[in-house]
């Protein structure tokens, strides 16, 4: 078993997304509000898909798009639509630092 490190201002936590029916050769967004997270617009994150995640659909991007909610995009790369199952995907959230002004010397 690995060790388990903490780095303040990351966080890793699961959410269940259900993408609707997913034409052939087209990307959409599945949008999730996430419950018991302080999501903001300016945090990173990174959508870790299920390792049985249909074969065909394909995780592109993801983002906070407003307080609490996440995007993800997915394409479906194949030539017929596909219809995904609801999943539980990994999500690594980093709270962007802000930035400080400081005096000049």
């Amino acid at each position: 078993m690995g060790k388990t490190f903490f780095l303040p201002g990351v966080d890793v936590f699961t959410v269940t997304i259900d993408p609707p029916s997913i034409s052939a050769n087209t990307a959409t967004n599945v949008d999730v509000t996430v419950t018991g997270r302080e999501l903001d617009t300016t945090d990173i994150i990174i959508a870790i898909p299920p390792s049985d995640l249909e074969t065909g659909l394909v995780p592109i991007t993801a983002l906070v798009t407003a307080s609490n909610t996440i995007r993800v995009r997915l394409h479906n790369v194949t030539t017929s639509a596909i219809d995904g199952a609801a999943k539980t995907w990994t999500i690594l959230r980093i709270k962007r630092a802000v930035s400080q002004s400081y005096p000049s010397p």
